[in-house]
């Protein structure tokens, strides 16, 4: 679980945080204009601009961020008896999520 977890925050973070300031450009409207970087470290006046399904998939992702919580949750509260429901509920809900991300 922790190479798993150390993975994607090494994806979301570092990998995806260095895309966002190479491809920045200018913001007109909430759009960006392709190839256009005038405002070079403006934190209002650039950026990026996705699509639609783009926005969908960041938004699975961030509540399969609640999977590592249902995970922790009993090491939280010192059951040992609750360890085992809890793996069976995430892994439930991963399987759920990761249909949802395919379709």
């Amino acid at each position: 679980m922790g190479l798993l977890a150390g993975s994607t925050v090494l994806l979301l973070t570092i990998i995806w945080g260095t895309c966002v300031i190479v491809g920045k450009c200018d913001l007109v409207n909430s759009v960006a204009l392709d190839s256009v970087d005038t405002r070079r470290y403006s934190l209002t006046g650039s950026g990026v601009s996705t699509d639609i399904w783009t926005s969908y998939a960041a938004r699975i992702m961030i509540i399969s961020v609640l999977l590592f919580l249902i995970l922790q949750l009993p090491q939280l509260l010192h059951s040992s008896s609750g360890r085992h429901l809890a793996v069976l509920i995430a892994l439930i809900v991963s399987l759920l999520l990761l249909a949802s991300y395919y379709f």
